[in-house]
């Protein structure tokens, strides 16, 4: 984590980064939506963040991700 004024890092649309699972049942290609703690979620309609390139087993696995930020679904 960088401290009070160091540069971070954020991943930008296209970029492979890990994320957390906030389901147990997330499935590799599902589109994927922040919930309210942060993790990625599936959804079916509205906003997407990013696609699963892993599945889930458990809430809080972390999982490889493309980020695919603004679309719609």
């Amino acid at each position: 984590d960088p401290a009070d004024g160091q540069p971070a890092l954020l991943p930008g649309v296209g970029d492979i980064c890990k994320a957390l699972a906030g389901a147990n049942d997330i499935a590799q290609g599902e589109f994927l939506t922040p919930n309210s703690t942060g993790q990625l979620v599936d959804v079916t309609t509205g906003y997407v963040l990013a696609q699963a390139l892993e599945a889930s087993s458990a809430v809080g696995d972390l999982i490889s991700v493309e980020i695919v930020k603004g679309k719609f679904k």
